[in-house]
């Protein structure tokens, strides 16, 4: 059914890494990178008024500031993201 195969394109949008064609998650697990999934936790009454495109870009922003903290980039007087 079409409307099942749409469904299912849009939850693997928001949930599995974008990588170009050439790169894929296996290569960067043996290149000793990891990948780092965007979280969709915009939940309840937020979700609704911010469109498809925005929630996505909002979810891998916040992926990206985790990673940040994560290797513990966020840390001293330099860290402002810009």
């Amino acid at each position: 059914h079409p409307a099942s195969l749409i469904s299912l394109q849009q939850i693997s949008e928001l949930l599995l890494p974008h990588t170009s064609r050439w790169t894929t998650v296996s290569s960067l697990s043996r290149a000793g990178g990891s990948v780092i999934v965007p979280i969709n936790d915009i939940r309840g009454v937020d979700s609704t008024t911010y469109s498809k495109s925005e929630r996505l870009l909002r979810c891998k922003l916040a992926s990206l500031y985790r990673l940040i903290d994560l290797f513990g980039w966020s840390q001293g007087i330099y860290n402002h993201i810009t």
